[in-house]
Formats: C-alpha cells, sequence, structure tokens
C-alpha cells in the first residue's frame, strides 16, 4: 500500500506540530525518565534519541547494560515510524534484533532510526547508536505491527 492512501495507517508527510508531540510524548514517559532517555529530533520517516551512561545502568563490570541499546534501538524505531502514523493508529514491537559493536563505559548514546519499509499493517526500520566519538557501538533492525482504528475508508 502507498503511504498517504485513505487505505493506509501512514500520512504522505509530517503532520505540522508531530516532532513537538513526540517529544512531549517521550519526555513524559515515566519508563524513559527513568533511564534517562530524551528525544532528540525527528523528520518524516526518521527520528533520534539518546541516553547517557550512568553507573546505575551498567552491568557489573561498569560496562553500559545492552538492554539499554536495545531499548534506545526500539524506542528511536518507533518514533520514526509515529511521525507520519495516522491519529489514532499507533505501532508496537513484532520483532527486534540488536548487533553490538563495541562496550559503553561512558558519554552518550545517540540512536539515529530510520523506516525502511511501510504497509498496511506492518512497518520494518533499522536504527544505529552511536557514541560521542561517532563510534558505532550497535544497530539494530526491527518489525512492528500498526495498531489502533483502521481509516474510515478502510472500514
Amino acid at each position: 500500500m502507498t503511504p498517504g492512501r485513505d487505505d493506509s495507517p501512514f500520512l504522505s508527510e509530517m503532520p505540522p506540530g508531530r516532532e513537538e508531540l513526540q517529544r512531549q510524548l517521550v519526555d513524559d514517559d515515566p519508563f524513559f525518565r527513568l533511564l534517562g532517555l530524551s528525544f532528540c529530533e525527528a523528520r518524516a520517516d526518521a527520528a533520534t534519541l539518546a541516553v547517557s551512561y550512568r553507573p546505575d545502568l551498567t552491568q557489573p563490570t561498569g560496562i553500559l547494560h545492552g538492554g539499554l541499546s536495545s531499548i534506545l534501538i526500539d524506542s528511536a524505531i518507533a518514533q520514526a515510524l509515529l511521525t507520519t502514523i495516522r491519529p489514532g493508529c499507533s505501532v508496537v514491537t513484532v520483532r527486534l534484533d540488536t548487533n553490538y559493536f563495541a562496550p559503553v563505559r561512558e558519554g552518550r548514546l545517540v540512536a539515529s532510526a530510520k523506516v525502511v519499509r511501510k504497509g498496511r499493517r506492518i512497518a520494518h526500520g533499522e536504527a544505529v547508536v552511536t557514541d560521542d566519538a561517532g563510534r558505532t557501538v550497535a544497530q539494530g533492525w526491527g518489525v512492528f505491527a500498526v495498531t489502533g482504528a483502521a481509516p474510515a475508508a478502510a472500514a
């Protein structure tokens, strides 16, 4: 299906005010606040989130827990998908694959995500996580299901 068609859950472009809405939703989320995850930016089919190293988020050896990179990847891809989703729809993760390339012992991580494919009920995205030096420390791919009300034309 073509994004923006009446039977697609996705719009052809990012609606005005969407970036501000997504920033508020991420910033107000209690789980994201607990982790220190922050919204950086969004544009149509892309989003960037960040998190800073904290000792309480490490594994016993002092390396940032890999699960935090997975959360960052998952959340950044979801935010990229939400940039053009129709009101009343959302996305949930169906599958998430994360590859780790380097340990993190300090600094800030940034996940840059983009949409790879959008269908009527399934969408795909990818994200790259970099550290302060611009080094890729993790990369992930996700498959997401579209949830929520179907567009009126498809009912």
